[in-house]
């Protein structure tokens, strides 16, 4: 008989206030943005972020509550999301399952969990260099907001 090896870092999650910490935006029309940024190049992922947001109406200070995550980060995204009173998030970059997403999803198809709507896309940094994965990002956002 073979033994079963544990891993408990494969189940370690934040507390559902911690990362909301050093969430950032006053979040009026209920949307979580969590990015994955990379260190040394946050301002000019942040404002690429910013004119995403801007191409879909929305403010990043009032509309958004903005998470900044690294690779290790983990929580329940849905469990942030339901404490901060979100219906819907934006996740770019990332692996989902360090946010409790473990299943499977396609990037940049708006999918629904729990009672949220959400769209999973590529790293800022990438689709900062990418025509074609912000032409997809687009296809998804308009997919998603509709």
């Amino acid at each position: 008989m073979s033994l079963l090896h544990f891993k408990p870092e494969l189940f370690l999650i934040s507390p559902t206030g911690e990362p909301l910490q050093g969430a950032t935006g006053d979040h009026a029309k209920g949307i979580a943005v969590i990015a994955q940024l990379e260190e040394g190049a946050e301002a000019a992922e942040l404002d690429l972020l910013n004119k995403i947001l801007k191409s879909i109406q929305l403010d990043e200070k009032n509309d958004t509550l903005l998470l900044k995550t690294t690779p290790s980060t983990r929580f329940s995204l849905t469990a942030v999301c339901r404490q901060a009173e979100c219906h819907t998030f934006l996740l770019f970059g990332g692996d989902p399952k360090n946010l409790g997403l473990h299943f499977r999803m396609e990037k940049n198809t708006p999918f629904e969990i729990n009672g949220l709507k959400g769209l999973w896309t590529d790293p800022l940094s990438m689709l900062d260099q990418s025509r074609e994965l912000k032409t997809a990002l687009w296809s998804g956002l308009q997919a998603l907001f509709v």
